[in-house]
Parts: structure tokens; sequence; C-alpha cells
């Protein structure tokens, strides 16, 4: 008997992912600006920080998503 079963679609971002993504690097550009008063290189890696962070969501559907096709 042969699966005949379609593969799950993989997730694709929503407003939400996106919301949360562009929160995080918002806030901690809010903290690192305004707060801190730090701006270069080191600014810039807490921004990013900030958006890894916001994508966490997104990341943890990617990862079961992937663990599901296997």
């Amino acid at each position: 008997m042969s699966d005949t079963s379609q593969p799950a679609d993989k997730p694709k971002m929503t407003g939400k992912d996106i919301a949360f993504i562009t929160a995080g690097a918002v806030i901690a550009a809010i903290i690192t600006f305004g707060l801190l008063g730090i701006g270069g290189a080191i600014g810039g890696g807490i921004i990013g920080l900030g958006a890894a962070l916001g994508s966490i969501p997104y990341s943890q559907r990617m990862a079961a998503w992937k663990k599901s096709q296997e």
C-alpha cells in the first residue's frame, strides 16, 4: 500500500512573525541608542540580537516542520 499523503507545506512568515522581529529590533534600538547611548558596531549587534530574539517563534515552527518531514 502506498502512502499518498501530501507533505505539509513549509510554514510561511505571517504578519505576527514580522511584527515580533520588528518589535525586537525596535526595542533593542531604543535601549541601545536612547538609554545607553551606544552606536556603531556594538549598537548594531544589540539590534541584531533583538531581531533574532523576535524570530524565535518562527524558528520553532520551522524546526517542528523540518522534524515532521523526516
